[in-house]
């Protein structure tokens, strides 16, 4: 991914394993959550805020990447969970894997004041597109999640 400041994000592999990277005004960073292996980074946004996988001892997991902060996204349920892009607003897209498929999720960062931790909740989205009725899902950051069908329209 590459944002409108010229900073580029990816992955690379070497004889350790495949690393996510930030490029940014000639400077070259490695990134990854501590104890992470197969990171790629796949979308930057504006204000530097990188989204992408890794996996672990745990399963394969979403990450959004700000202001050298990791937070894993995850779909409660889900057999692994793929953040794939961010918008200027901090709205993070991804896909995520059940038992009945893989579907994708639009996360929404909310300004609201919620106890630790955070809960998200799963919200309808419009457009007749299937959403979840999972409920609640724990979370340490502030997002809102609408969670969406295997029948997801193409016409976005």
């Amino acid at each position: 991914g590459i944002n409108p400041s010229g900073q580029i994000v990816g992955n690379y592999s070497d004889s350790t394993g495949t690393h996510g990277f930030l490029y940014d005004g000639g400077v070259f960073t490695t990134i990854g959550p501590p104890g992470a292996s197969d990171i790629h980074a796949f979308g930057i946004n504006p204000s530097g805020q990188i989204v992408g996988n890794y996996s672990d001892s745990t399963g394969e997991h979403g990450f959004l990447y700000d202001g050298g902060v990791f937070t894993t996204i995850d779909v409660p349920g889900a057999s692994f969970t793929d953040a794939i892009g961010i918008n200027p607003s901090g709205q993070v897209v991804g896909s995520y894997g059940d038992d009945t498929g893989v579907h994708g999720f639009l996360a929404t960062p909310t300004k609201k004041k919620l106890k630790s931790p955070a809960c998200l909740m799963a919200t309808p989205w419009g457009l007749g597109v299937a959403t979840s009725d999972k409920g609640q899902i724990c979370h340490p950051i502030m997002l809102s999640l609408a969670l969406f069908g295997p029948a997801v329209p193409s016409v976005f």
